[in-house]
């Protein structure tokens, strides 16, 4: 019997979560360096142990961005992984997407149909689907909302600490926070290299899925596009920017709506002297 798509994805862990990451530490092209402390990403909270609740507490967290769908959220709810008092902040980057190859929770539901995997991704179908995606990251309304909301709170005072994430903390997650540090002023290598980190932290998750994923009778291989975050993902996504706006800032302004007082802030709050 195929599992429901709530139980296709690992068991909670016991502590703390997968590709849980500080954003702080790059250095800026002036110098400076992105403060610790003030922002972090992950994986989702809802397949993290009970134990999460109270990490994310003593890290002063206040506030958590969900950038998943309503189908992800409701597969897989997370609020009582929220530490008391922290502000919940729902932000769909994927609301106004299409098909459904365009569905995280549906992609996820792969892992129990190898042959309908094979007809999605088989082929350098899941490579250009990926690609499409990191397009819709900069193109979707819903994008531009969600990620204007994020920028937006992140130079109030008051939010952070904070952690972004959507599923597994490298798509969604991935580009928002790469337009960050770029606007920040980190190298552009800095950032792809931050990026693709997330292939190091979701390691073992990786390993079980495929590991499962083969014990249904899939190819493991036909996964990997899904599962991987690879350089010309973003690298589409910022072909894709700067196709359209010019540069980091013209997408700033212009795509997210995030007017120069607000940038400022975000540098001011963001970036220090050593």
């Amino acid at each position: 019997m195929t599992p429901p798509i709530s139980q296709l994805l690992p068991p909670p862990a016991p502590s703390a979560m997968s590709n849980f990451r500080d954003v702080g530490g790059h250095r800026t092209r002036d110098g400076r360096v992105v403060r610790r402390g003030l922002l972090f990403r992950s994986t989702d909270l809802a397949r993290s142990g009970p134990g999460v609740r109270q990490f994310l507490a003593e890290l002063g967290v206040r506030t958590i961005f969900d950038l998943r769908t309503a189908g992800e959220r409701e597969l897989w709810p997370e609020t009582h992984r929220v530490p008391g008092g922290a502000s919940y902040v729902v932000a769909d980057v994927l609301r106004d997407a299409t098909g459904p190859e365009s569905n995280p929770a549906q992609m996820v539901a792969l892992l129990a149909d190898p042959v309908r995997a094979r007809q999605l991704l088989g082929r350098g179908r899941g490579e250009r689907l990926f690609a499409a995606r990191y397009r819709d990251f900069v193109n979707l309304t819903s994008a531009r909302q969600a990620y204007h909301r994020v920028l937006v709170d992140l130079a109030t005072a008051g939010t952070a600490p904070a952690v972004v994430h959507c599923t597994t903390g490298k798509d969604r997650t991935g580009w928002i926070l790469a337009v960050l540090l770029l606007l920040l002023g980190v190298n552009e290598d800095e950032v792809m290299a931050d990026y693709l980190a997330s292939n190091d932290e979701l390691e073992s998750l990786r390993g079980e899925l495929y590991d499962q994923f083969a014990a249904q009778g899939g190819d493991p291989k036909i996964l990997e596009p899904f599962m991987e975050a690879r350089p010309d993902y973003l690298q589409t996504g910022l072909d894709e920017m700067r196709r359209g706006f010019g540069s980091v800032d013209g997408y700033v302004e212009c795509g997210l709506a995030i007017g120069p007082r607000t940038r400022r802030r975000l540098v001011e709050g963001f970036v220090a002297r050593d």
